[in-house]
């Protein structure tokens, strides 16, 4: 579904703020409007959110467990005054954090350009282990729609999408 719902002044003064934690790598204008509306569309209560900053914002007022997986980053959003606890982890930690979850989103942004492809597959496999619901960024890049046909060859379903600007897909997969 790639309609953007008419924004409210409330979401509208939300995503402003949330402008001071925008870079290149962001989720585009349009697509923090429709990350904010699935929020109600969905039901969703918590979220399970890789690469926090402007996207993060947009699932107000959901519970979220951010991990950022560049230290300097994750000082930045701080110093910024991010409003949700980002935790910069290791592989140890992100294992360590996750079990005993249930979540009803993971969202995953990242990483940047076309570095790291498993990273994102990684993040992607740990969230469909805790989350009813998966949303990936960045669904036009190479490494990205790999990891949309893995995903779907596991058996989760495409519920949603948005294809403008640097793409979304939603999933539900089994659990």
């Amino acid at each position: 579904m790639n309609e953007i719902p008419t924004i409210s002044l409330e979401l509208a003064e939300r995503q402003e703020f949330s402008k001071r934690f925008k870079t290149d790598w962001s989720v585009t204008d349009d697509e923090w409007i429709w990350l904010a509306h699935l929020v109600p569309r969905y039901g969703i209560k918590s979220v399970l959110e890789f690469g926090p900053g402007y996207s993060t914002l947009a699932f107000d007022p959901c519970s979220m467990i951010c991990f950022e997986s560049d230290w300097i980053w994750a000082d930045r959003l701080r110093d910024l005054g991010f409003p949700s606890q980002v935790l910069a982890f290791t592989a140890t930690s992100f294992a360590l954090a996750l079990p005993g979850f249930e979540l009803d989103l993971g969202f995953v942004d990242g990483p940047p350009g076309d570095t790291m492809h498993y990273a994102r597959l990684n993040t992607a496999l740990a969230c469909i282990s805790c989350c009813e619901r998966l949303c990936l960024h960045d669904t036009h890049r190479a490494g990205e729609k790999r990891t949309l046909e893995i995903l779907m060859n596991l058996g989760c379903k495409e519920i949603d999408r948005y294809d403008a600007g640097k793409g979304l897909v939603l999933l539900e997969c089994p659990a």
